[in-house]
This record gives C-alpha cells, structure tokens and sequence, in this order.
C-alpha cells in the first residue's frame, strides 16, 4: 500500500505534468442560460526546446509526432518577432530551421498547439464536445431545463475496513440553473465503500 503522505506527493507532481484543458461552452439565448463542459486530458504532445542542431529539430520532430502534428519555429523562446507557424513538410521544416539559424545563431521549436494542427488536440476537444451534447440532453427533473449537471462533488467515501471517511467521491450534486432544483446522486461510482489503500486512518 502506497503511504497517504506519498499519494500526496504524487498528487502535488501531477500538478506539473503537461496536459490539456478544454473548455466549450454553449449559450442558450431562449432559455438565457450557458452550458459548459471541461475536459482534462494529460494526452498531449506539448512540448518545445532550444535546437542547436538539425539532427536535434529531426529528433524533436519525431518526438512531437510531426508530420502529422505541426511545429513551429522562431528566434527564441522569449522573442515572437520571427515565427513560422504550421509545418508539416519535413523539408519545409529543415529549410525554415537553416534561415533562422544563419540570421539569428539561435532557434527554439515547439509544437503547433493549435486544433487544426494538432490531432492529438483534436481528440481531447472530441470528448469536450460529447460531455457537452450529454449535458444539453440532461434536463432538469423540476422544470425540464435543459443543463442539468453537475455543480459539487462531496467527499467522505468510507473505508471498508474502519469505516473512517476518505477522501475518494461520496455523492455528486446537481444544481439547476433556472430553478435552483437540487438533486444528490450517491456512490456515482458505483461503489459504497473505498478500498483502505486509500484510507488515512489505514494506510497513513
């Protein structure tokens, strides 16, 4: 059993992990209310790095997924003066690295985060607009409002050996935005005790 004070830990790193956070938002003008939906993915192929060679753009690119996936190249990190976006042409990619190096000794590469250049974006943005589409169908048990999701996720799971409450997701709360309609949904997860790997009492 991995220690709470270690899963902590881990929880703390996460925070530095690149990842991907969509949101779409859908405005109901007859209704006036908005509907939004997060998706948060770590599936993400941002990166960028300083080159000094173009065996290291090469090996970048492959890292990147390139050609698939654009890059973009300027001056330096810092300076946006002189900045090719888009490539996707291997050769296109080496002649724009050869012309920046030659005018500025210094070229820094990165991923094209931009959708249409970017798949792996694309697939995330994907399951932000499906979690979208279920929130519009999902309507309001009360008044029928279309958006009826979730507002609140309470905490306190218990442990199924001491019973002392976790942190792992006890209920989910629905708010309705029109007439304030609130409805608790238990053990969303399907489950009603939490494994005391994850207790503090447990496995401190």
């Amino acid at each position: 059993m991995l220690p709470a004070r270690d899963r902590l830990l881990l929880i703390h790193l996460f925070f530095f992990v690149n990842a991907d956070d969509e949101f779409l938002i859908f405005i109901d003008r007859l209704n006036n209310i908005e509907i939004v939906a997060r998706k948060l993915s770590t599936s993400t192929n941002f990166n960028g790095k300083k080159i000094h060679t173009q065996k290291e753009l090469i090996e970048f690119a492959v890292e990147v997924n390139f050609p698939s996936h654009a890059i973009i190249l300027r001056k330096s990190k810092e300076d946006f003066t002189d900045i090719h976006k888009g490539i996707t042409d291997i050769e296109i990619l080496k002649n724009t690295y050869e012309h920046l190096y030659s005018i500025h000794q210094s070229v820094y590469a990165e991923t094209d985060m931009r959708a249409m250049f970017n798949p792996t974006r694309m697939k995330v943005i994907e399951k932000a607009v499906e979690k979208l589409v279920k929130k519009i169908k999902s309507t309001c048990p009360h008044c029928q409002m279309p958006g009826f999701g979730i507002t609140d996720a309470k905490k306190g799971l218990k442990c199924s050996l001491c019973g002392s409450p976790t942190n792992s997701v006890h209920s989910y709360i629905y708010v309705c935005q029109h007439c304030r309609f609130t409805k608790e949904e238990m053990y969303p997860h399907e489950k009603t005790t939490e494994d005391p790997t994850y207790c503090d009492y447990c496995n401190p």
